[in-house]
């Protein structure tokens, strides 16, 4: 429940705590006083739109804080949440755990939101809040009249056995249809595949043709540059073995040279022993250019070119430059590509029997939803007659005794137009004045009537699902004397279960509050400001008493009042 609720400079409230307690609260105050600005505070914690007109004329920022009081059933399911959000729990020892929820709006139009400290986005604090806070304005009596708002109130009376029945039905959904969209999708694609396939076993046969090996590109093209300049080659190492050793006239030759050294060296050895050393040396010189020769002359021969050798590299170069060109720059790519290709080839080959196999899924997938969506269809039935029962109950009370309720449970026999809420639509349906015609909730009914209804099924529904708060604002409206006591008296039995809290203009709905606070505006030195007070004893007689004649200090007005606050305690 809502423990305290602190307003900071919004709209015309400068400065505001309100320490809402258990059971039914009430805010009263004339009109025009700033009630509307309580009620758009706690809104703008369930994630409403904010705007800098809602910040007071002066001001920079406004702030509304509130602390919640949350019990442990409430912080086992939503713990992880709010961990991950980085929000932290005022943990207590003999109360419920507080939860702080903030909203910050400025005057050019940010808006900031904390959970628990922490700063999250706008959204965090919904998915929180919506758990805590129920708000039944206008609005909601609009959508009261939505047939699928109408479906959510009755699988509500279902309690946590419908939650979950709903749930197994969309998981049965969700697979009937993941099989569905995967036959109808191999059918659509089996032509396509079929192609993609062709061309993927064309492209792979292709490189398995050539079987390119890793570098092989890089030394094929090394070798043809060699043989294209054979001749060239052949001609430089004949120029370079003829002064080696194949002149046949002129200066001596480089061998024979290093020859006629090596004698001169060996000769003068004979005549001084540490010459010795050179001539081996220059033996050594001369023994390697020797096999330098004769090496060269290999080469020479090995240049001789097999046209036809030369003609196979060319053709294979080109054939590995052509897989290049189709399935990547490297011969690693192409490998890679190949890789590929073996790995979606069997997933494209879509036979018969591979549809046959899903049809046969999909035949089991929907005999288990439809078995869900019968067991939703029978479990609605039976809560809508129990749900129908409860709320003319309460309608009797709250001056429509002769109303009848029917809510008409409507199912479709074809699974393939389910909705994820089913196979059902329903509608809402009521005989006002117990003998008509039956009309939907939505076309036939005033806005008095539809409050009452409003209030009339959450009471019916107050033991199921609950949110710990709920807040009423205009669920007076239309309605007084008899009716409005009756009212006042469903709120005050809605609050033996939830925090309630209603924003009114009745007495007879004010005199039932366990906690009664006033909304009072007033103008100092040209500043409008309004100030909410908690009343009692007093106090709250004389606010009742304003209520009832207009005058709080009316002597009768005042009996009145202490009649009604008797008998709302009675």
């Amino acid at each position: 429940m809502i423990e305290e609720l602190q307003i900071t400079n919004l709209g015309i409230i400068a400065s505001a705590c309100i320490p809402f307690g258990p059971g039914l609260n009430v805010l009263t105050g004339e009109t025009g006083a700033g009630k509307t600005m309580v009620l758009n505070s706690v809104q703008l914690l369930t994630g409403a739109r904010g705007s800098a007109q809602f910040v007071k004329s002066g001001a920079i920022r406004c702030e509304v804080v509130s602390t919640f009081g949350v019990d442990t059933d409430w912080v086992t399911e939503f713990r992880s949440d709010l961990t991950d959000k980085g929000a932290i729990l005022d943990e207590r020892e003999s109360s419920p755990d507080g939860l702080i929820i903030s909203r910050e709006l400025t005057n050019q139009g940010r808006s900031k939101a904390f959970l628990g400290g922490k700063y999250v986005p706008v959204g965090a604090i919904v998915d929180i809040t919506k758990s805590l806070i129920a708000v039944h304005g206008q609005a909601e009596q609009i959508r009261l009249r939505d047939p699928q708002e109408q479906l959510v109130l009755l699988d509500r009376a279902g309690g946590h056995e419908r939650v979950s029945e709903v749930h197994k039905f969309q998981v049965a959904r969700r697979n009937w249809r993941a099989l569905v969209k995967k036959r109808n999708s191999l059918i659509s694609d089996r032509g396509e595949n079929t192609l993609k396939a062709q061309l993927l076993s064309a492209g792979a046969a292709e490189i398995q043709q050539v079987s390119p090996e890793l570098g092989e590109d890089t030394q094929l093209q090394t070798t043809l540059n060699v043989l294209r300049s054979a001749e060239a080659i052949r001609s430089l190492i004949q120029s370079a073995r003829e002064t080696l050793t194949e002149r046949d006239s002129g200066p001596l030759t480089v061998i024979g040279q290093l020859a006629a050294v090596a004698k001169d060296v060996d000769l003068a050895a004979e005549l001084d022993p540490s010459i010795k050393a050179y001539g081996e040396r220059i033996n050594s010189v001369l023994s390697e250019v020797i096999d330098i020769d004769a090496e060269l002359a290999d080469q020479a021969r090995a240049l001789d070119a097999d046209p036809v050798r030369l003609e196979a590299m060319e053709q294979r170069l080109a054939s590995i430059k052509a897989l290049m060109k189709k399935y990547g720059p490297s011969i690693s790519d192409i490998h890679e590509w190949s890789r590929k290709a073996q790995e979606q080839l069997p997933l494209l080959q879509i036979s018969d029997q591979d549809i046959a196999q899903l049809e046969i899924e999909i035949d089991v997938a929907q005999q288990e939803l439809v078995r869900l969506g019968n067991l939703l269809t029978t479990a609605r039935r039976k809560s809508a007659a129990e749900l129908g029962q409860k709320i003319e109950q309460e309608l009797r009370q709250l001056a429509m005794p002769r109303a009848s309720i029917s809510i008409e449970v409507k199912t479709q026999s074809d699974p393939t137009k389910w909705s994820r809420s089913g196979a059902d639509s329903i509608e809402f349906m009521i005989a006002a004045d117990g003998g008509g015609q039956f009309r939907p909730m939505g076309i036939s009914v005033s806005g008095g009537e539809l409050s009452r209804l409003m209030l009339a099924i959450e009471v019916a529904l107050s033991s199921e699902h609950a949110v710990p708060t709920m807040i009423f604002d205009e669920v007076d409206a239309g309605i007084g004397g008899e009716v409005a006591v009756e009212v006042g008296r469903r709120l005050a039995r809605l609050a033996e279960r939830v925090q309630v809290i209603v924003v009114t203009h009745l007495p007879q709905v004010a005199a039932f509050a366990q906690t009664h606070f006033v909304v009072q505006k007033s103008t100092i030195s040209g500043e409008v400001n309004t100030t909410v007070t908690e009343v009692k004893g007093d106090d709250r007689t004389r606010e009742i008493t304003r209520m009832l004649s207009g005058l709080p200090h009316s002597t009768s007005g005042a009996a009145h009042a202490e009649e009604l606050l008797a008998m709302a305690r009675g």
